[in-house]
């Protein structure tokens, strides 16, 4: 492994299932050997960046209150197990008993109101009119919700599903469909088709928001329908701000039209996770002016509320920090910016006007990397679809901004069981099998291989003519491209669940501040 690693500052090591303790053990292991003989020190975890800044308070004996920090982590923080608790427990010895420097950090931005209390006592102390500023800015950012878990990146979403008589070739559908906005600035709109048969098939019809305002754009689709498709769906969706119209919906299948209903009627598609997600959307039939009849989705206004004070924060946190620059040292300075920041982040996530959150939290990182432990080697636990080099993934984008100091680690567990939270609308953590169906061609081809747990260097058997050959074929078609494999893969056989911190009953609301 540390051949694999190199000269790397961070290490992207992921893990394909949460919630298993034995990827949470052996990476702590992991980090072990990295701080002894590869000189790293920050061990940094896919959770909220202020809650684990507050962790590492513990871990440097600057507070003693660990089981109330855990007990303020955010509910459904997959990373908050028995052997987290471990882990800090020792990395605290290890600082005050052996004078070392282990930190622990975090790179996600799940808690606004942590970061939040955190630039509310800088700034009282500093400047005290511009805490009451910034109290008051932070009112519709607090009143918005809905933060840290999944924003709802299906936005409205109307859907109708028809069923398809069996044909013996394959048919032509053409959809058309007019859509006009007001006040969009960000986010997507439009209709998607898709076929169910032994294929899915799907497209869609996209507008933008800068296409739609004040203008009516008209959007066209065809699609082959392959013979043994059973039924057809059409959705319509709104994921931004403003108001958005749809009118003029035609369907014809081989040039004949298609009773489809009107969109007032389609059905609603649920919130994935309604425990803790909020509909921003209101849909009504406008019956008014020239769009009469058509049908209007509008967002609701808090988003862009919410959007406008999360900027003007930051621009008071940039300001207080110019008129006061000896206020602070360099690091405080640093870390108020990020507080700003990361309220921003989450404003941005839960409004999807950045809907993909690997970039912040590659950028999270990076500010670990170059900010807030400077000249430090970092150690990134997440799940492997953000840390391995896969397009539009957190691992690409660092790749991107480090180059060859990243590098990537893949923990892939290929029998035994987890605690999945994948329950909705509970969030009811659950132990299960691994299923093994999931795994990829590669994971059930070296499984079948190798017995017991084993170590595979990726980056060297791509390096070899025929192992690379083997790698392709195997992989044709999979959801792992050979591009986009880890460096290295680690495989375990007979894991077991993560332990659960108490009973699963002290998880806290997501407001809970511990100052």
């Amino acid at each position: 492994m540390g051949a694999a690693i190199g000269e790397a500052s961070i290490v992207g090591l992921g893990e394909s299932e949460h919630g298993v303790d034995d990827l949470h053990r052996l990476s702590h292991r992991l980090f072990g050997y990295l701080a002894d003989k590869k000189d790293f020190s920050v061990y940094a975890l896919e959770v909220d960046q202020i809650h684990a800044a507050l962790l590492d308070d513990y871990v440097h004996g600057r507070r003693d209150d660990l089981d109330a920090l855990l007990a303020a982590r955010h509910p459904y923080a997959i990373f908050y197990d028995r052997a987290l608790r471990d882990l800090v427990v020792d990395l605290r010895r290890q600082n005050l008993e052996q004078g070392r420097d282990l930190s622990v950090a975090g790179f996600d931005l799940k808690q606004p109101a942590l970061a939040m209390d955190r630039l509310m006592r800088v700034l009282q102390r500093v400047d005290p009119g511009a805490a009451k500023e910034a109290a008051r800015l932070y009112v519709p950012i607090a009143e918005l919700g809905g933060y840290g878990v999944v924003a709802n990146v299906a936005g409205y979403s109307g859907s109708f599903e028809l069923p398809l008589s069996p044909s013996i070739k394959p048919r032509r559908l053409e959809i058309a469909l007019a859509a006009r906005g007001s006040g969009l600035t960000f986010g997507s709109a439009g209709l998607f088709a898709e076929s169910r048969g032994k294929e899915w098939l799907n497209k869609s019809i996209v507008f933008r928001p800068g296409d739609l305002v004040n203008a009516w754009q008209e959007g066209r689709l065809e699609i082959e329908v392959p013979a043994d498709a059973s039924a057809l769906r059409f959705v319509v969706y709104h994921r931004g701000n403003g108001s958005l119209l749809f009118r003029n919906l035609e369907v014809r299948l081989d040039g004949a039209p298609l009773g489809v209903p009107g969109l007032e009627t389609w059905k609603v598609l649920p919130l994935l996770y309604p425990a803790t997600q909020v509909m921003d959307y209101r849909a009504r039939i406008d019956v008014e002016g020239e769009a009469a009849f058509a049908f209007r989705i509008d967002a609701d206004p808090r988003l862009d509320q919410a959007l406008a004070a999360a900027r003007e924060l930051r621009r008071l946190v940039d300001a207080t920090l110019e008129q006061q620059p000896r206020a602070l040292t360099t690091g405080e300075a640093a870390w108020l910016r990020q507080a700003g920041r990361l309220i921003e982040q989450a404003v941005h996530w839960r409004t999807l006007v950045e809907p993909n959150r690997d970039v912040l939290l590659a950028e999270n990182l990076a500010w670990l990397h170059e900010t807030g432990y400077p000249g430090r080697k970092i150690l990134a636990l997440a799940h492997a679809s953000h840390s391995q080099r896969v397009r539009g993934r957190m691992g690409e984008f660092l790749a991107a901004e480090v180059g060859s100091r990243y590098a990537t680690v893949s923990m892939i567990p290929l029998s035994g069981s987890l605690r999945d939270d994948d329950g909705p609308p509970t969030f009811e953590l659950r132990v299960q099998e691994i299923d093994r169906t999931r795994s990829s061609p590669l994971d059930r081809e070296l499984a079948a291989l190798v017995p017991g747990d084993f170590q595979v260097d990726l980056a060297a058997a791509k390096a070899d003519p025929a192992a690379s050959r083997w790698l392709e074929e195997l992989l044709a078609g999979s959801r792992w491209p050979p591009a986009e494999l880890p460096e290295m893969a680690i495989y375990l056989h007979g894991v077991q669940a993560f332990k659960l911190l108490g009973d699963g009953r002290d998880l806290v609301d997501d407001e809970t501040v511990i100052p």
